[in-house]
């Protein structure tokens, strides 16, 4: 009985397990399309807040868009401005991060140059965005965002 819960426990514990993303589709029946998406947990909330990381697809094959998808809280930024945050890749340089707000759902925060943003983001272990929320400055999320399985 020992040995079985000792078994147990040892399973139940997560050894440095990451989020792998999380594949979607919608698909518009009135109009004939579908749209697919790919989300990314951070690592760990902070203060309750969490950013999801969310890539469209194009035929399920190439990501063309990347968004975040704040809950918890709101961007401290403007809908029509170009706000401004960072980012940095592995032990790589710490770059700026365009952003702008989305007019319809202002939790949502658009990348602007999604093709650095992609470059950044291909070859990465580890991302580390950094984006001012209302209230509470300038917040860090780290994601793990290897085996994205659409080219970029």
């Amino acid at each position: 009985m020992k040995k079985l819960l000792l078994g147990f426990l040892l399973c139940s514990v997560g050894f440095g397990a990451t989020a792998d993303w999380k594949y979607s589709e919608k698909v518009d029946e009135m109009r004939g399309t579908t749209q697919y998406l790919a989300s990314l947990v951070p690592e760990k909330e902070d203060e309750g807040v969490a950013m999801t990381l969310i890539a469209e697809g194009y035929k399920n094959k190439e990501a063309y868009n990347f968004h975040f998808s704040l809950n918890g809280a709101e961007f401290d930024c403007k809908v029509g401005e170009i706000c401004s945050g960072f980012m940095k890749a592995d032990n790589g340089q710490i770059k700026e991060l365009l952003f702008e707000i989305d007019k319809k759902n202002q939790l949502l925060g658009f990348v602007i140059g999604m093709g650095s943003f992609a470059k950044e983001l291909s070859g990465a272990k580890t991302l580390y965005v950094e984006l001012p929320i209302l209230d509470k400055g300038m917040m860090q999320f780290k994601y793990e965002p290897n085996k994205l399985k659409w080219s970029m």
